[in-house]
């Protein structure tokens, strides 16, 4: 169930009210807070050389009230690409827009994929319907645009940390810039894994030291600018290790929203309908308006 629901949410596989019915479920799973079995030791020195990226990620990150950036997108599924030329090749590759604002506001959205062309070519073509993604969260609700259906669906938080704690293992790539040493190694196991040859950048391995997010993901690996600590790429191995999905960050802008709540302008479409599910309890699988 759990690979099942990140690989339907990553791709953008969902429509109608699948995410209505699984969204409540992530809430009522996301109180384990038992700790993963370490995948590895670190050694003081390799301790002390993490320690000091993670204090200057951190210390960068304050600088910044909002970023804005482009993505490219390689969703790798391998049963699914059983069935195309080649299990190495992406199912899908596409392109989308994610900005930020701090404390926990931020936007996610695809609006363009790679169309196979007769040749071996392919060309740039809007997103599907049925595949496109519209994400908001404002820090105490996510919202979710359903095209195929003409619904926007609104999930409440129970509390604010409670919302940031499930959003920051749901959607990763949606905090890389409110970052605090502290939390990073509270909640994974962290290595520095740069290669020799990448003198200008700096890569870190990420594996979930709680049980809650090793049900979202098995591993992340993401790719530092060395010089500005600005995000460049970022790979999710899913639970079991076959599927996965990277990311590669471009266009990127800092600063450049004049107030909060720009990115986060929420609207409905005219002709959409809005649904608003309650919150469920945690650990219950209730919602509280039962």
């Amino acid at each position: 169930m759990h690979r099942l629901f990140l690989v339907l949410i990553l791709t953008g596989w969902w429509a109608g009210n699948l995410e209505a019915a699984l969204f409540p479920w992530i809430y009522s799973a996301s109180d384990d807070d038992k700790l993963c079995a370490a995948p590895f030791q670190l050694e003081p020195k390799e301790e002390g050389r993490l320690n000091r990226v993670l204090k200057d990620w951190e210390k960068a990150c304050r600088k910044i009230t909002s970023f804005e950036c482009k993505f490219k997108r390689w969703e790798y599924l391998p049963t699914l690409a059983s069935l195309k030329e080649g299990k190495n090749q992406p199912v899908h590759v596409d392109y989308g827009i994610l900005k930020n604002a701090v404390p926990n506001q931020w936007k996610y959205q695809t609006l363009y994929t790679d169309q196979p062309g007769d040749n071996g070519d392919s060309k740039v073509v809007p997103i599907e319907k049925i595949r496109a993604e519209r994400i908001l969260c404002d820090g105490k609700r996510v919202y979710f645009f359903d095209a195929t259906n003409q619904c926007l669906h609104e999930y409440p938080f129970l509390s604010e940390s409670q919302g940031t704690s499930l959003m920051r293992c749901f959607f990763p790539q949606c905090y890389l810039l409110t970052i605090e040493a502290e939390t990073l190694q509270r909640n994974y196991y962290l290595r520095l894994v740069t290669p020799g040859d990448r003198r200008d950048q700096i890569w870190i391995e990420m594996y979930p030291r709680l049980r809650k997010f090793a049900s979202f993901f098995g591993k992340m690996v993401l790719i530092l600018e060395e010089s500005t600590m600005t995000p460049q790429a970022l790979r999710i191995v899913f639970p079991g290790g076959k599927n996965s999905c990277s990311y590669m960050f471009y266009d990127t802008a800092r600063n450049t929203f004049e107030t909060e709540k720009e990115p986060m302008d929420v609207i409905l479409p005219q002709g959409w309908r809005k649904e608003i599910h309650p919150p469920a309890l945690s650990g219950t699988g209730k919602t509280s308006a039962e």
